[in-house]
């Protein structure tokens, strides 16, 4: 359902604190709290969206499952590695290899996983330019998602790993959804979420600002 995916795939904060509880790393209260805040928060988002999704049975059901566990454990290798080398280059750079990587991943996807295979045409559905198609205005998404999600999106969560800890940026992801379900509200693309959306998605904002409040103190290069 989409519940299970919702919880799962998001559940990237979690895992970072399971982590330096691991290895031993010191956890603020504020940051162990808010994280649990937050993800109870995003869990009550996924229940608002139950009634609008098709639950899969038995063996579908656990490999979707699986799926979405492994895109948080991805999400967490990355935002890892990324704050590691983050220092070592250019924002641009790292952007531009992310990018330019990612996009042959995505090619990967289309040539195995779609009917007809990858075309090297303009085709909307699985061509390799279809981007660029104008087709259900297919290149105005492409520049949308190059500029504001890519440009001003990807680039700024990259640029804040000089300042914040990988957990506050990992549960300050949790408030996509919200932002999401505006957004398509206000273009007549959906619909605002229920009263049990609203209340977690409450949780999320205050278990964001409950994890973010402790590098507050930690000096002037942990509040840009």
């Amino acid at each position: 359902t989409i519940g299970n995916a919702v919880i799962y795939a998001n559940s990237q904060a979690l895992l970072l604190i399971i982590g330096k509880a691991c290895v031993g790393e010191p956890i603020h209260m504020f940051e162990g709290c808010g994280v649990l805040v937050a993800f109870s928060g995003a869990m009550l988002c996924s229940k608002d969206s139950e009634s609008s999704s098709e639950a899969a049975d038995g063996s579908d059901a656990i490999f979707g499952d699986l799926m979405a566990l492994s895109s948080a454990v991805c999400g967490v290798a990355y935002l890892t590695f990324a704050k590691a080398v983050r220092s070592e280059m250019s924002v641009t750079v790292f952007i531009t290899y992310v990018m330019f990587f990612g996009s042959f991943a995505v090619l990967s996807f289309i040539a195995v996983g779609t009917e007809h295979g990858l075309e090297w045409n303009a085709n909307p559905f699985n061509g390799v330019f279809g981007g660029f198609s104008l087709y259900h205005g297919r290149l105005f998404v492409l520049l949308y998602l190059a500029v504001i999600c890519n440009c001003i999106g990807t680039m700024g969560i990259v640029r804040s790993m000089e300042y914040f800890d990988t957990v506050i940026i990992a549960v300050a992801t949790l408030t996509e959804p919200l932002l999401a379900s505006l957004i398509a509200f206000v273009f007549h693309a959906g619909l605002l979420p229920g009263p049990l959306g609203w209340v977690g998605n409450v949780l999320v904002v205050l278990g964001t600002l409950a994890v973010v409040y402790p590098s507050m103190g930690k000096g002037n290069s942990s509040m840009h």
